[in-house]
């Protein structure tokens, strides 16, 4: 069948027509028998039916499968409501593998070339669109993450300062505390030695200290004779407390 389009192109397709017949009396009475009902009935009205209403489409909308099969819907239901009064009815309306002339099929392919390119152009406006908003995204991200490393390094140089002042406040307290510990051992230690039993004390210490020795000389007889339990006899001959040297006395005896 060669449909014609809404710019006057004729176009080629594979048409068919499922039909049933639901009264034969009423069919034979109108049309008359055999195999008239077909050529006096179905063809003229499938005829005009397909052509008026594929008649409006433009050469492209008949490769869209949506848009023909809605067209060829409409046609019959048209052919239905002339053909019912005859008895029959028709199921579907088949149109397939549209061939156009060659000059129109090279208008289609520009025209659908420029819908593709129309369509890319729309699709790369919204991908450049969406790019731009990722990147929006990204850098405020990254904005964001260097505000937050810089206040966590802010609070980390902080929080190191006070744990720093404390070291050194609490160290400082424990010196202190320390020296006036010492310099309190220090006092009682020199009033230990200015009280009752220091010269004991001293002579212990002194006795100590020459216990290291292996020999002494020290005079036996005189105003500087040795006598050990005289303690500032002793301080005075090892010259303790006092710049001036003993006298020199002559070797006595040993000990």
């Amino acid at each position: 069948m060669y449909p014609l389009s809404s710019d006057g192109f004729f176009v080629k397709m594979d048409t068919s027509i499922l039909y049933c017949i639901e009264d034969p009396v009423k069919l034979v009475n109108m049309v008359g028998a055999g195999k008239l009902y077909e050529d006096n009935g179905i063809l003229p009205v499938a005829e005009n039916a397909i052509k008026t209403r594929l008649g409006s489409l433009q050469p492209e909308d008949f490769f869209d499968a949506n848009t023909r099969v809605r067209k060829l819907n409409e046609a019959r239901d048209l052919m239905n409501e002339k053909l019912q009064p005859m008895g029959i009815k028709v199921k579907h309306v088949l149109a397939r593998y549209p061939h156009l002339h060659p000059d129109v099929a090279a208008r289609v392919e520009e025209n659908n070339l420029q819908k593709q390119t129309r369509l890319l152009n729309i699709s790369l406006t919204a991908q450049s669109a969406a790019e731009a908003e990722l990147a929006q995204v990204v850098n405020e991200g990254t904005a964001a993450k260097s505000v937050a490393l810089r206040k966590g390094i802010a609070y980390q140089t902080e929080r190191s300062s006070q744990m720093e002042l404390y070291e050194r406040t609490r160290r400082a307290e424990g010196d202190k505390i320390r020296k006036m510990a010492e310099a309190r051992k220090a006092e009682l230690l020199n009033n230990a030695y200015r009280g009752a039993g220091s010269e004991m004390m001293v002579g212990m210490k002194m006795a100590a200290n020459l216990t290291n020795l292996d020999t002494i000389l020290v005079p036996v007889g005189g105003a500087n004779a040795f006598n050990p339990m005289n303690v500032d006899s002793l301080m005075r001959l090892f010259s303790i407390g006092s710049t001036n040297a003993p006298a020199e006395t002559a070797p006595a005896g040993t000990n």
